[in-house]
């Protein structure tokens, strides 16, 4: 009984602990997203910045002196820089130049009579997309489950149906066409509604070819499970198993050079890295992945909505322009956000749905002409066109000279922009390169540490780095040539006057050092001759705490991922010293359980000893991970590897000496402390959980009380 009242004693210092790191984590602000134009900082925060597109004017069918447009699906610019809108609702094409005036109506006819495309009501995405050249206008049609294939002036000259003699196109495929794109070639591209199979290729006599382009399934854990036990299960089981497909697309876009932009149909909750992706004629996505080590498109801040779900992005379209740069447009945001060639965010504009010129209700296309980009409402039934700014001009001359190699010349273009925006990664990237480029590697480094620059910042390093080596050099080899002597030397000294091990006395503070050296036997006099202190455990748990917050701050740039201005010494505090006291206590929970024979003395004192090699190893890596580069990454990841699996021996030894158990009942015993572990933070989490609604619930009334 009495084991048991200390023990609920200590669980509950455990669940106090875990409640303050939930208030703690609970209480961390949240970021609203400015409506201005913006782009993200290196942590994903939203930074208001100098417009690199501002509003111009909105266009509607009154405003081009015809009727107004009904329910606009989609819009394309031709080779001769007409915009083709199509107004689905109207059953027409209506035509502007680059200019923005009208230039002709084109209505749809099949042998000189009137026909309709899609349906005739007003339906929502009953007519998709719109493609157009020198030659002729396609339009994917997924009401009448065919791409229509007309001549400039909208005279039908053939339709592409559901291939039918093919083997690779079974009975059940559902052709529902709703984007189409030709390359040079006249080769044909379809995207077809549901298709986890890519594009459809058809050739310049409207042959199918194949697919194109199909995106691969995740490995994810889910995966996996789904996979062994479909292998498993009788066949009737399986069956009714979901299906483990690719994900299928949801809009393409053609560049000049025949490479295809396409968006993914993702209903993942959480940003992914590639929701845009660039195929080469092999149908390989190549686009690059930035200098921030990763591509995120739309959305990068991870929030709630006020009935507790992700905010999300949809990108539904995209543009390839002739400067270079990529648009997406996101529907759930109503957002347009802008990359280079390398994937990296330059300019984010749009808003939520609002009367406020600029802001979208319902952008179903986007496209661009010259500098502008255009964006089709399908709600407002106009166009809303967006003028590049002076800035945004000035930011496009240093991306491309970057892009093209030409640091230098780009330096004093990235010396202005930054007078504007001191912190736009971009241009602080872009200068350090510049900085690189002249040989000034320590400014460089500086510049590209904010512009989050990491492969080029290595290059930087290594090169102050060898400057640095060269002149210590002589040092260096004293050092070294000592090192040798002492080598030698000492252990000659150590045996001369060392007892033998029957005769030698280690103290309780040098105990720890012996454990490190002598695990097996180390534990077992721990156990046996009580050697050990709770004093020096406690002393090794505080540099535990002390070294945690070494590692987390000074580790260095190339290897940090932490945020290292947001540093909350009370969620450093619960993540590393919480934890090894919910460790403990859980471990001694479940060895009770086990009939294990540790105390929790001994379980405290055993696990804090074994924390010593992490404490001794991670001090010098973090200290060397300054002035290692990315090349010697390995270097840092083996002494990591050393450093865990040193301290995860001594804890796996000294949970087996403390409870006298056998290894495998030892790891079961581990397994189900951590299984414990996990448990036990649920019920934390469902307890808090329902104590903030209580909380807010008595705040509730008494706020309506005292109004009353």
């Amino acid at each position: 009984m009495k084991r048991m009242r200390t023990g609920m004693k200590i669980m509950l210092f455990v669940a106090i602990l875990v409640m303050l790191f939930l208030f703690a984590v609970s209480a961390a602000p949240v970021y609203n997203t400015p409506y201005a134009t913006y782009y993200y900082d290196t942590k994903d925060n939203p930074v208001a910045s100098k417009a690199g597109y501002e509003f111009s004017r909105t266009i509607s069918g009154s405003d081009l002196g015809i009727t107004e447009m009904a329910n606009p699906t989609d819009m394309y610019v031709s080779p001769s820089k007409d915009l083709y809108i199509l107004d689905n609702g109207n059953n027409r094409i209506v035509v502007l130049n680059s200019n923005y005036e009208l230039v002709k109506e084109i209505t749809f006819k099949n042998n000189g009579e009137p026909m309709q495309i899609g349906i005739p009501d007003k339906s929502a995405g009953s007519t998709s997309g719109i493609f157009v050249d020198d030659e002729e206008i396609l339009i994917a049609d997924p009401v009448q489950n065919v791409v229509h294939i007309f001549d400039l002036d909208g005279n039908l000259k053939t339709q592409i149906t559901k291939p039918t003699n093919s083997a690779i196109i079974s009975d059940s495929f559902n052709f529902v066409p709703c984007k189409a794109v030709k390359d040079n070639a006249g080769i044909i591209y379809v995207l077809s509604y549901g298709s986890y199979n890519g594009l459809l290729q058809f050739d310049q006599e409207y042959n199918f070819l194949g697919f194109y382009g199909a995106d691969e399934v995740k490995a994810t854990a889910e995966v996996l499970m789904d996979y062994f036990w479909k292998q498993i299960l009788p066949a009737a089981a399986s069956d009714r198993m979901g299906r483990t497909v690719p994900v299928n697309y949801l809009s393409i876009d053609i560049d000049s050079s025949d490479f295809i932009y396409a968006v993914k149909y993702d209903t993942e909750t959480l940003p992914d890295t590639e929701q845009v992706k660039k195929l080469n004629p092999l149908g390989n996505n190549i686009l690059e992945n930035g200098t921030e080590g990763e591509a995120i498109f739309g959305l990068r801040e991870q929030e709630w909505d006020n009935v507790k779900n992700w905010v999300v992005s949809r990108i539904i379209d995209v543009v390839y322009d002739d400067l270079g740069f990529i648009t997406v447009l996101d529907a759930y945001q109503k957002r347009v956000y802008q990359y280079d060639e390398q994937s990296n965010l330059m300019f984010v504009f749009g808003g939520e749905n609002s009367t406020q010129q600029g802001n979208f209700a319902n952008p179903v296309a986007i496209e661009s002409i010259n500098d502008n980009i255009i964006v089709l409402d399908g709600n407002r039934n106009n166009i809303s066109i967006f003028k590049r700014t002076d800035f945004g001009a000035l930011f496009h001359e240093g991306i491309n000279l970057v892009n093209e190699g030409m640091y230098s010349e780009a330096k004093g273009i990235w010396q202005e922009i930054l007078k504007n925006d001191s912190m736009n990664p971009l241009a602080n990237s872009g200068y350090g390169k510049a900085l690189l480029d002249e040989g000034n590697y320590e400014d460089a480094m500086y510049y590209l540490k904010l512009g989050n620059n990491k492969t080029d910042y290595s290059v930087a390093l290594e090169s102050v780095r060898s400057d640095v080596l060269s002149t210590i050099f002589p040092v260096i080899m004293v050092v070294i040539v000592l090192a040798l002597l002492a080598y030698f030397i000492v252990p000659r000294i150590v045996r001369k006057y060392r007892k033998n091990e029957y005769d030698k006395k280690v103290s309780k503070w040098k105990y720890p050092f012996h454990l490190m050296a002598h695990p097996i036997n180390g534990y077992t006099d721990l156990k046996f001759e009580k050697k050990g202190s709770l004093l020096v455990a406690n002393i090794i748990l505080v540099l535990f705490f002390l070294v945690s917050i070494i590692v987390r701050q000074a580790t260095g740039y190339l290897f940090n991922e932490n945020d290292l201005e947001s540093f909350n010494i009370i969620f450093t505090l619960l993540s590393s010293v919480g934890i090894f006291v919910f460790f403990v206590v859980a471990q001694w929970a479940v060895s009770v359980l086990m009939d294990g024979e540790g105390t929790f003395k001994e379980i405290w004192i055993f696990t804090a000893y074994a924390l010593l090699p992490y404490i001794i190893i991670m001090i010098p890596i973090t200290l060397l991970s300054n002035v290692l580069t990315v090349d010697e990454t390995a270097f840092f990841t083996m002494f990591n590897i050393i450093a865990y699996a040193w301290t995860g021996l001594g804890i796996l030894l000294g949970t087996r000496e403390a409870h006298q158990f056998s290894m495998i009942k030892t790891l079961l015993l581990i397994l189900l402390t951590i299984i414990g572990m996990f448990f036990v933070i649920l019920i934390i989490g469902i307890v808090y959980s329902m104590m903030a609604r209580l909380v807010g619930f008595i705040s509730q009334i008494y706020t309506e009380l005292s109004l009353r």
